[in-house]
Protein backbone atom coordinates (compact mmCIF):
# COMPACT_ATOMS: atom_id res chain seq x y z
CA UNK A 1 0.00 0.00 0.00
CA UNK A 2 1.34 3.40 -0.97
CA UNK A 3 -1.24 5.93 0.20
CA UNK A 4 -4.71 6.28 1.69
CA UNK A 5 -7.36 8.87 1.01
CA UNK A 6 -7.66 11.51 3.72
CA UNK A 7 -11.44 11.10 3.72
CA UNK A 8 -11.06 7.90 5.72
CA UNK A 9 -8.89 9.58 8.35
CA UNK A 10 -10.72 12.90 8.55
CA UNK A 11 -14.09 11.16 8.91
CA UNK A 12 -12.69 9.05 11.75
CA UNK A 13 -11.26 12.11 13.48
CA UNK A 14 -14.60 13.95 13.30
CA UNK A 15 -16.32 10.88 14.72
CA UNK A 16 -13.76 10.52 17.51
CA UNK A 17 -14.33 14.18 18.39
CA UNK A 18 -18.11 13.75 18.42
CA UNK A 19 -17.78 10.74 20.72
CA UNK A 20 -15.47 12.53 23.16
CA UNK A 21 -12.27 10.66 22.25
CA UNK A 22 -10.38 13.41 20.42
CA UNK A 23 -8.21 14.54 23.33
CA UNK A 24 -7.20 10.94 24.06
CA UNK A 25 -6.45 10.48 20.35
CA UNK A 26 -4.23 13.57 20.24
CA UNK A 27 -2.44 12.45 23.40
CA UNK A 28 -1.55 9.15 21.70
CA UNK A 29 -0.66 10.70 18.33
CA UNK A 30 3.06 11.57 17.99
CA UNK A 31 3.50 15.31 18.50
CA UNK A 32 5.23 15.70 15.12
CA UNK A 33 1.96 14.51 13.45
CA UNK A 34 -0.41 16.97 15.12
CA UNK A 35 -0.11 19.58 12.36
CA UNK A 36 -0.51 16.93 9.64
CA UNK A 37 -3.67 15.56 11.23
CA UNK A 38 -5.20 18.87 12.26
CA UNK A 39 -4.79 20.29 8.76
CA UNK A 40 -6.37 17.32 6.94
CA UNK A 41 -8.94 18.05 4.29
CA UNK A 42 -11.08 15.37 2.72
CA UNK A 43 -10.22 13.97 -0.68
CA UNK A 44 -6.41 14.12 -0.84
CA UNK A 45 -3.88 11.30 -0.69
CA UNK A 46 -2.06 10.81 2.61
CA UNK A 47 1.39 9.23 2.89
CA UNK A 48 1.52 5.90 4.70
CA UNK A 49 3.65 7.07 7.67
CA UNK A 50 0.99 9.64 8.58
CA UNK A 51 -1.82 7.12 8.17
CA UNK A 52 0.02 4.47 10.18
CA UNK A 53 0.56 6.95 13.03
CA UNK A 54 -3.14 7.80 12.89
CA UNK A 55 -4.22 4.16 13.19
CA UNK A 56 -1.66 3.48 15.88
CA UNK A 57 -3.03 6.40 17.93
CA UNK A 58 -6.60 5.16 17.41
CA UNK A 59 -5.49 1.72 18.58
CA UNK A 60 -3.80 3.19 21.66
CA UNK A 61 -6.97 4.91 22.88
CA UNK A 62 -8.26 1.55 24.01
CA UNK A 63 -11.84 1.72 22.75
CA UNK A 64 -14.07 -1.31 23.19
CA UNK A 65 -14.71 -3.49 20.14
CA UNK A 66 -18.31 -2.23 19.97
CA UNK A 67 -17.16 1.40 20.07
CA UNK A 68 -14.61 0.77 17.31
CA UNK A 69 -17.30 -0.78 15.10
CA UNK A 70 -19.59 2.18 15.86
CA UNK A 71 -16.84 4.64 14.89
CA UNK A 72 -16.36 2.72 11.63
CA UNK A 73 -20.10 2.70 10.92
CA UNK A 74 -20.20 6.47 11.45
CA UNK A 75 -17.25 6.83 9.06
CA UNK A 76 -19.10 4.65 6.55
CA UNK A 77 -22.17 6.87 6.79
CA UNK A 78 -20.03 10.00 6.28
CA UNK A 79 -18.41 8.49 3.19
CA UNK A 80 -21.83 7.47 1.86
CA UNK A 81 -23.04 11.03 2.21
CA UNK A 82 -20.37 12.22 -0.20
CA UNK A 83 -18.91 9.55 -2.45
CA UNK A 84 -21.80 7.10 -2.49
CA UNK A 85 -24.73 9.45 -2.96
CA UNK A 86 -25.61 8.03 -6.40
CA UNK A 87 -25.54 4.47 -5.12
CA UNK A 88 -27.61 5.47 -2.10
CA UNK A 89 -30.30 6.95 -4.35
CA UNK A 90 -30.21 3.84 -6.56
CA UNK A 91 -30.56 1.55 -3.56
CA UNK A 92 -33.45 3.48 -2.08
CA UNK A 93 -35.37 3.75 -5.33
CA UNK A 94 -34.77 0.47 -7.10
CA UNK A 95 -34.79 -2.14 -4.36
CA UNK A 96 -31.14 -2.97 -5.02
CA UNK A 97 -29.26 -5.40 -2.80
CA UNK A 98 -25.76 -5.25 -1.32
CA UNK A 99 -24.55 -7.13 -4.40
CA UNK A 100 -24.97 -3.85 -6.31
CA UNK A 101 -22.55 -2.22 -3.86
CA UNK A 102 -20.10 -5.09 -4.21
CA UNK A 103 -20.29 -4.53 -7.97
CA UNK A 104 -18.61 -1.13 -7.59
CA UNK A 105 -16.25 -2.13 -4.75
CA UNK A 106 -13.24 -1.89 -7.06
CA UNK A 107 -14.03 1.72 -7.86
CA UNK A 108 -14.56 2.51 -4.17
CA UNK A 109 -11.31 0.75 -3.21
CA UNK A 110 -9.33 2.81 -5.71
CA UNK A 111 -10.86 6.00 -4.31
CA UNK A 112 -9.74 5.08 -0.77
CA UNK A 113 -6.51 3.11 -1.18
CA UNK A 114 -3.50 3.35 -3.47
CA UNK A 115 -2.39 -0.27 -3.46
CA UNK A 116 -3.52 -3.46 -1.85
CA UNK A 117 -6.30 -5.53 -3.28
CA UNK A 118 -9.40 -7.53 -2.49
CA UNK A 119 -11.67 -10.34 -3.60
CA UNK A 120 -15.37 -10.74 -2.99
CA UNK A 121 -16.75 -14.24 -3.14
CA UNK A 122 -20.43 -15.07 -3.13
CA UNK A 123 -20.89 -17.77 -0.50
CA UNK A 124 -24.69 -17.63 -0.44
CA UNK A 125 -27.56 -15.55 -1.85
CA UNK A 126 -27.16 -13.07 1.01
CA UNK A 127 -23.60 -13.90 2.09
CA UNK A 128 -20.24 -12.63 0.88
CA UNK A 129 -16.65 -13.23 1.87
CA UNK A 130 -14.56 -10.07 1.46
CA UNK A 131 -10.82 -10.70 1.58
CA UNK A 132 -8.34 -7.83 1.52
CA UNK A 133 -4.60 -8.22 0.97
CA UNK A 134 -1.56 -5.97 1.33
CA UNK A 135 -3.51 -3.69 3.65
CA UNK A 136 -0.92 -2.21 6.01
CA UNK A 137 -3.52 -1.22 8.62
CA UNK A 138 -4.75 -4.80 9.15
CA UNK A 139 -2.31 -5.15 12.05
CA UNK A 140 -4.43 -2.79 14.17
CA UNK A 141 -7.48 -4.12 16.02
CA UNK A 142 -8.93 -0.61 15.74
CA UNK A 143 -8.74 -0.67 11.95
CA UNK A 144 -10.16 -4.19 11.69
CA UNK A 145 -13.12 -3.36 13.93
CA UNK A 146 -13.79 0.08 12.47
CA UNK A 147 -13.51 -1.19 8.88
CA UNK A 148 -16.01 -3.87 9.86
CA UNK A 149 -18.30 -0.97 10.78
CA UNK A 150 -17.66 0.72 7.43
CA UNK A 151 -18.77 -2.47 5.68
CA UNK A 152 -21.82 -2.76 7.91
CA UNK A 153 -22.83 0.79 7.01
CA UNK A 154 -22.39 -0.11 3.33
CA UNK A 155 -24.79 -3.03 3.61
CA UNK A 156 -27.32 -0.90 5.45
CA UNK A 157 -27.46 1.54 2.49
CA UNK A 158 -29.78 -1.01 0.98
CA UNK A 159 -32.18 -0.94 3.90
CA UNK A 160 -31.07 -4.37 4.99
CA UNK A 161 -30.15 -5.62 8.42
CA UNK A 162 -26.46 -6.36 8.08
CA UNK A 163 -24.02 -8.61 9.85
CA UNK A 164 -20.26 -8.42 9.39
CA UNK A 165 -17.76 -10.52 11.27
CA UNK A 166 -14.04 -10.76 10.95
CA UNK A 167 -12.63 -14.04 9.68
CA UNK A 168 -9.14 -15.41 10.32
CA UNK A 169 -6.45 -14.94 7.67
CA UNK A 170 -3.02 -16.46 7.14
CA UNK A 171 -1.29 -13.08 7.32
CA UNK A 172 -3.17 -10.92 9.85
CA UNK A 173 -0.46 -8.23 9.73
CA UNK A 174 -1.44 -7.33 6.17
CA UNK A 175 -4.60 -9.24 5.29
CA UNK A 176 -8.16 -8.89 6.50
CA UNK A 177 -11.31 -10.88 5.79
CA UNK A 178 -14.98 -10.31 6.59
CA UNK A 179 -18.01 -12.52 6.24
CA UNK A 180 -20.90 -10.22 5.37
CA UNK A 181 -24.54 -11.24 5.37
CA UNK A 182 -27.87 -9.48 5.40
CA UNK A 183 -31.55 -10.14 5.92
Amino acid sequence: MKRVRSTLLSSAIVTLRERGHYDAYLAKLPAHRHDDIQSLVAGVWIAMPIAMDHYEACEAIGLSADEMVAVGAAVGHRIQASTLSTLTRLAAGAGATPWAGFGIYDRLWKRMFDGGGFTIDKVGPKDALITMAHLSFARYAYFRASFRGVHLAGIEIFGKKGYVREMPTRSPETNLAFRASWA
